[in-house]
């Protein structure tokens, strides 16, 4: 019996989430990459926009949380486990 790391690994070798599972079986792992997918799959309100300007905005911003915020938080959560 495979274990769930194995199954999850085999999905997304990142191990990153969230992991979105199509219907065909193709895995997006990233969620920069699942916003793109279901903003031009699914009719309604644009996810990311539709001028360059707001667009580049978005992406700047997913950038600047990438970067700053989100490479932080295990060194954060190192230090919880330290106290």
């Amino acid at each position: 019996m495979l274990s769930i790391e194995v199954i999850f690994f085999s999905k997304n070798p990142c191990a990153s989430v969230p992991v979105l599972e199509l219907d065909d079986g193709t895995y997006i792992s990233e969620y920069s990459a699942i916003i793109e997918y279901i903003d031009h799959t699914f009719e309604g309100i644009s996810l990311t926009e539709t001028s360059a300007k707001e667009r580049a905005v978005i992406i700047m911003m997913q950038r600047r949380a990438e970067s700053m915020y989100l490479t932080l938080l295990p060194l954060i959560f190192i230090m919880l486990l330290m106290v």
